[in-house]
């Protein structure tokens, strides 16, 4: 990978989170990995994907509960190893349900590989802390 490695990644984050605002299922799908195992978490118990269907799949019942929606990640906190690379982030969460807008902290991981020259997704985890 080249030495701008992080920046990559950083920008991953940004593409991921204007493809899912403008709810573009084709540009989300594109950033997941093809060569990889695809895994994904959110909040809810339901929110388990196995496969790239599974992970599209949701990003539709995400859409189909929120009017609007948005994600943006703060704070990077990029490793890399090799091929391999993970992001830790603090989110925030836009919506928009039955025509009120809301707000939410989230976390999120990513878990990226490197294909054919560029960073995909294996793994993303993002979900509402509890507040015990």
């Amino acid at each position: 990978m080249p030495d701008r490695s992080k920046a990559d990644i950083a920008a991953l984050t940004t593409t991921i989170a204007n493809a899912y605002r403008t709810r573009d299922l084709d540009a989300l799908t594109t950033l997941f990995a093809t060569t990889h195992p695809v895994t994904a978490f959110g909040t809810g118990v339901d929110e388990t994907c196995i496969g790239l269907e599974e992970v599209r799949a949701q990003f539709k019942k995400d859409w189909v509960a929120l009017e609007a929606g948005s994600v943006e990640f703060l704070d990077n906190n990029i490793t890399i190893n090799g091929d391999v690379a993970w992001v830790m982030s603090s989110c925030t969460l836009a919506f928009r349900i039955d025509g009120v807008d809301g707000s939410a902290t989230a976390r999120s991981t990513l878990v990226c590989v490197a294909e054919s020259g560029a960073w995909r997704i294996a793994h993303w985890h993002i979900s509402i802390p509890a507040w015990i």
